[in-house]
């Protein structure tokens, strides 16, 4: 079976996968495990309990499902089945902004910007709009964390993931190892602060549209945000302006899995072909007598 490690990217899933690993001695697999390795050092990927898995996703994914055996996975992306999830939440403007400061680290090819972030204007979605597809699934367990609290996790945090996920062995203490992974590697593993603090950039224009896009669910969780509108002399045009920008967003990435789906068949088909085409050449070959 499958127990996802789940989180909108940048919100706490490498702390939580490095306290199971420490703390609990348990390894876990990455579904996009090509960006991994290249972004952490070996070291790095030991202490997050990192294991490389020996076949393609696409055929690695239904046998660990199918398993009796427990297979720990990480992910950010929206949910696929009912299997149990562990859901890391952080406050979201720290999340947006971790999550650009990464894509401008390792993928500026992505054009990044806080607008397109915010609006979800990427492979992984909006920031509430994540937290809205694992919180609503149909049916499967969950384990709601906070980032906040895993920084710091103490025994009753480190008993309710054991506990969640079947965990029968001795727990350890969780001793954050944060200043020696940010000096190795600062642009992945940043200062890890569990309080909101606004940078330059983060302007009110900024402000308002996270809290027009994400404001409701940022209440929801108890994290602080400003009232959308307050320096706006006219609130329902952005809104009219957002509701279009993400209408148009959700269109393409409908468009590009339509393309991705046709794609995967145009190569199964190919390849059938080639297959085909083989057999006829053998049959077409003369017979040595």
């Amino acid at each position: 079976m499958i127990i996802w490690l789940a989180s909108y990217p940048r919100s706490g899933n490498t702390m939580t996968r490095t306290i199971i690993k420490s703390c609990l001695g348990l390894d876990s697999f990455d579904d996009e495990a090509q960006h991994i390795q290249r972004i952490l050092s070996r070291e790095s990927r030991d202490m997050a309990g990192y294991v490389e898995m020996a076949e393609p996703w696409e055929s690695f994914y239904p046998k660990a499902k199918a398993s009796s055996s427990v297979y720990l996975i990480k992910t950010h992306r929206l949910p696929q089945d009912d299997s149990p999830a562990i859901y890391v939440l952080r406050d979201g403007r720290s999340s947006i902004w971790s999550y650009l400061k990464f894509l401008d680290s390792f993928f500026p090819e992505s054009q990044p910007s806080l607008p397109k972030v915010i609006l979800g204007h990427d492979y992984y979605g909006g920031w509430s709009d994540h937290i809205k597809a694992w919180e609503e699934r149909p049916s499967g367990a969950l384990l709601s964390l906070r980032f906040e609290q895993l920084v710091n996790a103490d025994s009753a945090m480190l008993e309710n993931i054991s506990t969640f996920i079947d965990f029968k062995g001795n727990i350890k203490p969780w001793k954050n190892p944060i200043e020696k992974l940010h000096q190795e590697n600062p642009q992945f593993y940043r200062e890890g602060k569990t309080e909101w603090k606004r940078p330059e950039s983060w302007t009110d224009n900024v402000e308002n549209l996270f809290a027009l896009m994400h404001g409701d669910c940022q209440r929801r969780l108890g994290y602080p945000v400003s009232a959308f509108g307050e320096k706006i002399a006219s609130p329902d045009f952005y809104r009219d302006i957002a509701d279009l920008a993400k209408s148009l967003i959700e269109q393409n990435r409908q468009l590009q899995t339509v393309c991705q789906e046709r794609l995967q068949l145009i190569q199964t088909l190919d390849l059938e072909a080639k297959k085909r085409l083989d057999i006829i050449q053998k049959m077409q070959s003369p017979v040595s007598l």
